[in-house]
């Protein structure tokens, strides 16, 4: 960004990539699958709060499978991918909520408060007939996960995971 008086509060650096998946034919990790803008807090204005993946979903797809939690609040977004109208929500989206798993059907535009602590996933995009948008936001400079057998992974925008 420019020099200027409040220059110091713009960020424009983003990863831009794709989701990493296995490639079927040969069962390594690519990162060709949708995709995605990826922005950690930790490294702007003193270690801000703040983390964001936006990932542009065109086909159906496992995107996480183990369910685990965060020591953070958690916002999850899904809305139509046509950004000249949002509310063109044409997929089907399953999303565990709780220790028991309960399944939320997503079939609209919707926004999923997850408080920290609470365990969430699978995540699966099931039908996709249109490209929708998924954005994940993390009151956290650092995503942090926990498993439920209590390993803590972390996932960072620089690593590109």
């Amino acid at each position: 960004m420019a020099e200027s008086k409040y220059g110091k509060y713009l960020a424009d650096e983003f990863i831009i990539d794709g989701f990493p998946m296995k490639d079927p034919e040969t069962g390594e990790m690519t990162k060709k699958g949708p995709k995605r803008l990826a922005f950690d807090g930790m490294n702007h204005w003193g270690g801000l709060n703040y983390w964001m993946r936006m990932t542009y979903i065109t086909q159906p797809f496992k995107m996480e499978q183990v369910p685990h939690s965060h020591e953070y609040d958690q916002c999850a977004h899904f809305y139509g991918g046509d950004l000249s109208d949002v509310g063109d929500f044409q997929a089907e989206v399953w999303f565990y909520l709780g220790e028991e798993g309960e399944k939320q059907v997503i079939t609209k535009p919707t926004i999923v408060y997850i408080p920290k602590g609470m365990m969430h996933c699978p995540l699966t995009f099931v039908k996709i007939d249109k490209p929708i948008v998924f954005q994940n936001v993390c009151f956290t400079g650092e995503y942090l996960k926990t498993l439920e057998d209590g390993k803590q992974l972390y996932v960072r925008a620089k690593d590109g995971i």
